[in-house]
């Protein structure tokens, strides 16, 4: 291999092993609709188009080859298709390997991944790869982002995972995955990013959800957990959008317990579980939040007035539970609301005139209720934004 010159200019030829690993990943590529990959001739290939080197050693730090390209003059969705081989892992002084939204890549993840012991961001999502994560992903000790979501990877998901304690994202929503979720999944305590929806897991949600005090997105949703939601979650003081529709929990909404507890939960979704009680009047402590949904479980009781607090609010879902009474006149307090679904219930009586005072509301669905209307109030077709 060439040697740096004294000006500092990049080495010439790339590292024998870097040019093997790269070239055995361009031979198992039979289509590049990018046209990238037809570029990749000769041996100097950290001028190769998506390839980035270290100056100094000549060695392929960054592989960036993802199916969306965007540059200044045009976007594109691109495609390849063909094996994902296992002669990346050549490339030992990695630091980021790109290969998102290609569609087409097929294959394993290559059970030697774990010799990219300086790889920090991994993204393999968007494509057709199947069978389990390899163990030795768990050697990858640098690792910051894990993004394997949207393909048809199996099995259970690794407790081994819970070393990877520099991670800040962890993707693995819409594949196959089965089993549990970890309890070591908790020593992810610089995790900020946790998405595992569209797959079958089972289980409870630990308890020690609480560890992961960083962080902002949590995805559960579209599985099969079971269950009560645990208590715990109250010590999520970062979490900002919470998603644990579509599974079977069961038992009372145990959030907030106290005021200031989740101060900045703007999203939450709850909908098409077997939740049951009473929506929690301490709900009304959660100020930020704008988006919620309880609809299709077995919620009974009164509407809390407490959630008229709820200024920044903008989406109300509440249909298919069985609430009953009036509904509450603090809901004309919500002057950001758009949309109010309160459909198949039990709530009756006449609606409360401070409605009136919904300006921005454009979707208002009462049906299926025992509502008493001898006609519609005059001040329903006065709404200005009501659609």
């Amino acid at each position: 291999m060439a040697t740096v010159s004294t000006g500092g200019s990049i080495v010439e030829e790339c590292d024998p092993g870097d040019v093997k690993g790269l070239a055995s990943f361009r031979g198992g590529i039979h289509m590049d609709t990018s046209g990238r990959l037809a570029k990749w001739v000769g041996r100097r290939c950290c001028r190769w188009q998506g390839v980035s080197c270290n100056d100094e050693t000549g060695r392929v730090t960054e592989v960036h080859l993802p199916g969306f390209i965007s540059t200044v003059d045009f976007v594109f969705q691109s495609q390849m298709e063909g094996w994902f081989s296992p002669s990346i892992t050549l490339l030992t002084s990695l630091k980021v390997l790109d290969l998102g939204g290609l569609a087409g890549l097929s294959g394993r993840i290559p059970t030697s991944i774990g010799r990219l012991k300086n790889l920090r961001k991994l993204y393999l999502y968007g494509n057709k790869l199947r069978g389990s994560v390899p163990e030795s992903i768990s050697k990858l000790l640098k690792l910051e982002e894990l993004h394997l979501h949207e393909n048809s990877l199996s099995g259970f998901l690794l407790p081994t995972l819970g070393c990877l304690k520099n991670l800040n994202a962890l993707l693995l929503h819409s594949n196959r995955f089965t089993g549990s979720i970890p309890a070591s999944f908790s020593n992810l305590t610089n995790l900020m990013h946790l998405d595992l929806h569209a797959n079958s897991l089972t289980g409870h949600i630990p308890q020690n959800i609480r560890d992961l005090q960083l962080l902002k997105e949590l995805d559960l949703s579209d599985n099969l957990l079971n269950g009560e939601i645990p208590a715990s979650v109250n010590n999520l003081t970062s979490i900002s959008v919470m998603y644990l529709d579509a599974n079977h929990l069961e038992g009372e909404i145990p959030f907030p317990s106290n005021y200031g507890q989740m101060p900045l939960l703007g999203f939450l979704r709850l909908q098409n579980n077997q939740l049951g009680g009473k929506i929690p009047s301490n709900l009304g402590y959660l100020v930020s939040l704008q988006r919620v949904s309880l609809e299709n479980n077995k919620l009974e009781g009164v509407i809390p007035s407490s959630l008229g607090n709820l200024e920044a609010l903008t989406e109300l879902y509440h249909s298919g539970n069985k609430l009953s009474r009036v509904i509450p006149k603090s809901i004309g307090q919500l002057s950001h609301l758009i949309l109010l679904t309160l459909s198949h219930n039990s709530i009756q009586g006449p609606l409360p005139n401070e409605m009136s005072a919904l300006q921005n509301l454009q979707t208002l669905d009462l049906s299926f209720n025992s509502l008493t209307l001898n006609s519609i109030p005059r001040w329903v077709a006065e709404l200005p934004s009501l659609s």
